[in-house]
This record gives C-alpha cells, structure tokens and sequence, in this order.
C-alpha cells in the first residue's frame, strides 16, 4: 500500500518497548505524529490534552489495562478512533472489546499490511506515485546514462556475475539478510564505478529494508530485470 497520511496524530500504546518500535517502524515516513504510552494510566492522561487522531491500545499492560483506559476516554471523548492490540481473537474477548466501545481490533503480532488496512479506515491519506511506475521510468534513465559508467566493461561483468548470484539467491529465498547482502554489494559496486543510477536504486532498497518496507523491497526487486537487462 503506496501511501503517505495527512498530518494527523497518532498515539501507540503498548508496555513492551520493541512492540511500539516495530509499529514506528511500520509507520516510517508516513507522514504522522507519533506519541507513546507504557500504559493506561499515561493514555488516559495524554488523551485529555490531545485530540488523537487515533490509538493503538495493548490490552494486558501493568498500572492499567487497556480495557480499564478505553473506559476511562469514552467518559470525555465519544468520537476518538481507539483500535485494541490484542493477542487473543476468543469470542469472550470480542464481547468484551465490544462492550468496552474499541473501534476495532488488531491480532499480535501486527504485520504491516494489516496495520495500514486498519489505519485508512480512520485516517485521511493521499495515494503516491506507483513504486513500480517509477523505477520503470528509472530504467530508461539507467540505460540513457550507462556511457558515462568508469571501467564499463568491468562494471557489466561484475554486475552478470557476482551481483547476479547474490540477486538470484536474495530473490530465491525472500531472505532480508541476503537481500541487504545483494543491495549493499551493488551499491558499493556502482559507487566505484559512478553508476549514479544504480547508487540510488541500491539505497533504495537498503532504505527500505530499514523500513521494514515489504512491498517496495518486492517492486524494487522485480524491477531489477528491466533494469539490467542489456548489461
């Protein structure tokens, strides 16, 4: 999902610090405020003196539980979006969530799709430009410049052999390390020969995987054919 949010408020609340991190990092560069919360107590205060646009709310937390904090909003604040992170989907629990007025559930742990498909449901967006659409126009602008590549020869047969066994084996597997390896090995490849194109297509991906950006590290590798397709 290629979107950016307009500038909107988010507040994460989780006890667990790598659980909000890894939404942050789900949300990197998506354009929202984000606030945090380890637990009910620190929500329910932060939520009295912000308009969220929406909260992510853990269930089980110490101080105060999720439940006991939704309860406690709902008695100033009717309209503000609250989403339950839960690890259990029982029936009894639903009831519950429910009862306690969420807006809707997310099951831990969260992948990113799944965030993002909850989150426009409550947040106002904009769609970007295609990934795959750029990099297509990229692959013209790689082909226009490939004469001013230093020591072209040694580049295109660094780029068939080595690079092309690391690419084949990141793709083969899906595995992220060997998708760094493949990504860091062209970019140090391309920035030696001044291969400006390819520089910024191997950061692009290294960006992405910081990102944990799933869906533009697949439209960034598919587009690698193209890209180097008369080398």
């Amino acid at each position: 999902m290629n979107i950016a949010f307009d500038k909107q408020s988010v507040l994460i609340v989780d006890d667990v610090d790598e659980n909000r991190f890894l939404i942050k990092e789900y949300l990197h560069q998506k354009g929202l405020d984000i606030q945090e919360a380890v637990n009910g107590k620190e929500a329910v205060e932060l939520a009295k003196s912000n308009d969220f646009n929406l909260i992510l709310m853990d269930i089980r937390m110490p101080v105060m539980d999720g439940y006991t904090a939704t309860r406690l909003i709902r008695e100033f604040s009717d309209d503000m979006p609250i989403v339950a992170l839960t690890a259990s989907i029982m029936q009894t629990e639903l009831d519950k969530l429910e009862e306690k007025r969420f807006n809707g559930y997310l099951r831990k742990p969260v992948t990113k799709n799944e965030l993002l498909n909850t989150m426009v449901t409550y947040l106002s967006y904009t769609e970007l430009e295609n990934d795959l659409e750029k990099y297509d126009n990229k692959t013209i602008e790689v082909k226009e410049k490939v004469e001013d590549i230093l020591d072209l020869d040694e580049f295109i047969s660094n780029i068939q052999k080595n690079i092309r066994v690391k690419y084949d084996e990141a793709r083969l597997t899906n595995d992220m390390s060997l998708i760094t390896i493949f990504a860091s090995s062209l970019l140090e490849l391309s920035t030696k020969h001044d291969a400006n194109a390819m520089v910024e297509y191997a950061q692009e991906i290294l960006d992405a995987i910081d990102a944990f950006d799933i869906d533009t590290i697949n439209l960034l590798l598919n587009s690698y054919e193209d890209i180097t397709k008369d080398y």
